[in-house]
């Protein structure tokens, strides 16, 4: 297996055998364009190519608190994003109300939103945020004694 990032010039990265179905995991692909191509060799030494197959790597390194729990007045919520994403993030009530609701747009950026809890009646809530295309990334149970 090799790899390049401008599908130009190839490195090698690793090995994979037939009995392995051609899977190869890459532990340490490059930010953006990955271009990958396998080098087929023959017991005669002969080798050829593969088509080249470009993969884009984007991680999103996301950090999130939400604090503190238990929670007398106010709620700190921070996200810090090194990608620019759209976030949501809704609070309810345990009979599945919401009580609040906000979307965020970072881009390499940390912001904290201050949720005065005391405005909203009951004990228990639950914090949802989720990225823009819907994935739920954390559920949290917070207590307002």
């Amino acid at each position: 297996v090799e790899r390049s990032a401008d599908g130009s010039w190839f490195s090698f990265i690793g090995t994979v055998s037939k009995n392995d179905a051609c899977q190869f995991i890459d532990n340490s692909p490059f930010i953006g364009n990955n271009y990958y191509r396998l080098k087929a060799v023959d017991a005669m030494g002969k080798f050829t190519y593969s088509s080249v197959v470009n993969l884009v790597y984007k991680p999103s390194m996301l950090t999130l608190s939400i604090g503190p729990n238990p929670v007398v007045d106010e709620l700190t919520i921070a996200l810090k994003s090194t990608l620019a994403e759209r976030f949501r993030i809704q609070i309810t009530d345990m009979n599945g109300r919401t009580v609040y609701r906000k979307d965020l747009s970072l881009s390499n950026e940390t912001r904290s939103v201050n949720v005065k809890m005391s405005s909203f009646s009951g004990t228990v809530f639950l914090v949802k945020i989720t990225r823009g295309d819907g994935k739920v990334l954390r559920v949290q149970k917070i207590i307002r004694p």
